[in-house]
């Protein structure tokens, strides 16, 4: 697994992944000078271009933290059920 941020990025752009780095080391990259422990990647979710950057990062050792298959992030339909899953959570608790 990559460790320094350089091969993260070059694992994602030889995958054919459109991304931009965002949190706290994107203002770290800005000049800001803070601490952060983690990187936060957002993909354009584009099917194709998705399955092969999971597939890359999965390769290279990362995995989700949440409980989930990294394949289903390619998977617009199932994306939209984890959100309207999230919807539904979010309704349904305003109504209680």
């Amino acid at each position: 697994m990559p460790t320094d941020f350089m091969s993260l990025f070059a694992l994602l752009t030889a995958s054919g992944a459109r991304f931009v780095i965002v949190g706290g080391l994107a203002t770290v990259m800005h000049g800001v000078d803070r601490t952060t422990s983690d990187v936060d990647v957002v993909l354009d979710l584009a099917t194709e271009p998705t399955r092969a950057a999971l597939k890359a990062l999965t390769e290279a050792g990362f995995r989700p933290v949440a409980p989930v298959n990294p394949a289903d992030l390619a998977d617009p339909m199932v994306r939209r059920r984890w959100q309207l899953g999230k919807l539904c959570a979010g309704e349904c608790a305003k109504s209680i």
